[in-house]
């Protein structure tokens, strides 16, 4: 399951995924959050996958997810995309993730620590 939550006063969306990571939920979500009115250009986005109790998303879903982002890519220039994964094969796609978008327009980085995450937002001072 998916959850997008928007804070628009700190230009942030938190995405919450809980139990299995599934490829298809991944790219719904990255559809349904360009398209919400209460997304900006240039938002942070902090995605937790600390909740992730099983991973269904393979190396080719991933690559959809990636080329999924590139063409939704006008939404995200100047956006940093945190990835926050506690689990080894979480962090391990997450970093996939990541290098797949390593020449894109916006930044995307994964974390072990959501702490971690939140200072590279600029967020560490905030709650």
């Amino acid at each position: 399951m998916v959850e997008i939550r928007f804070e628009p006063e700190r230009r942030l969306v938190s995405i919450r995924c809980r139990g299995p990571l599934k490829g298809s939920e991944t790219i719904q979500a990255m559809r349904e959050l360009v398209r919400d009115p209460r997304f900006r250009t240039g938002t942070s986005v902090i995605v937790d996958l600390r909740a992730v109790v099983a991973i269904e998303l393979f190396g080719e879903e991933v690559r959809a997810a990636s080329e999924q982002l590139s063409r939704l890519g006008d939404a995200f220039v100047g956006s940093r995309i945190a990835i926050v994964a506690a689990s080894d094969a979480s962090f391990g796609i997450s970093r996939q993730f990541e290098l797949l978008q390593a020449d894109a327009r916006w930044e995307v980085r994964a974390f072990r620590a959501l702490e971690e995450a939140r200072r590279w937002l600029g967020l560490e001072e905030e709650e």
